[in-house]
C-alpha cells in the first residue's frame, strides 16, 4: 500500500482553508455571546472579505495598534478572553 496522496498546496486550497477557520471561529464567538466579532489584518484590502465573512470589525493593524482597536470598537471595555 502506497503512503497518503500528497496533494499540492494551492492557493485555492489555503483560501479554502483560511474561509472555512474564519466562519468557524465567528460561529464560535457567536456561540459565546459575544458582543462583538473581531478580526485583525495587516492589509486594508483584507478588511472587507473579514466583514464579508462574519466579522462586525476588522483592526487594521497598519493603521492602529490591537489594544487601540479592541478599545475603540469595545468603548474603552477591552476584550474578554
Amino acid at each position: 500500500m502506497e503512503g497518503p496522496i500528497d496533494f499540492p498546496r494551492t492557493f485555492h486550497t489555503e483560501a479554502l482553508v483560511r474561509t472555512i477557520v474564519v466562519e468557524l471561529l465567528d460561529e464560535m464567538a457567536r456561540a459565546q455571546a459575544a458582543k462583538h466579532a473581531m478580526s485583525t489584518t495587516t492589509n486594508p484590502a483584507k478588511a472587507q472579505p473579514a466583514r464579508s465573512h462574519g466579522f462586525d470589525e476588522v483592526i487594521d493593524l497598519s493603521v492602529e495598534k490591537l489594544s487601540a482597536g479592541v478599545r475603540r470598537i469595545t468603548e474603552g471595555y477591552g476584550a474578554d478572553s
